[in-house]
């Protein structure tokens, strides 16, 4: 399976250009643009692209709606070693991510 989607708009509930979900057998991936963000595979673990998690406001708000999680809460799993940091566009085969 592999399905991709624009992520909806807070305000208007209208399909935004520029930021998907996309599904797959392995899990989720949030897309800003032309760069991977995020993955949260199937067992819920978090992966963050390392260079580009902070790359605008924009990315950052579609990601925690992404994720479901705040800014803080976001913060407080990186610190706790909950999510993984890793270099997810051309740095490194996100494939191979488990």
């Amino acid at each position: 399976m592999f399905l991709v989607k624009n992520m909806p708009s807070p305000r208007s509930g209208d399909a935004v250009v520029n930021q998907f979900e996309i599904i797959t057998d392995d899990g989720r991936y949030f897309q800003s643009y032309d760069k991977m963000i995020a993955f949260v595979n199937n067992d819920d673990v978090i992966h963050l692209d390392l260079d580009f998690y902070k790359f605008s406001s924009t990315t950052s708000t579609y990601l925690y709606r992404f994720l479901g999680l705040g800014a803080r809460a976001l913060q407080q799993k990186i610190n706790n070693g909950q999510v993984q940091l890793l270099y997810m566009n051309g740095q490194e085969d996100i494939r191979n991510v488990q």
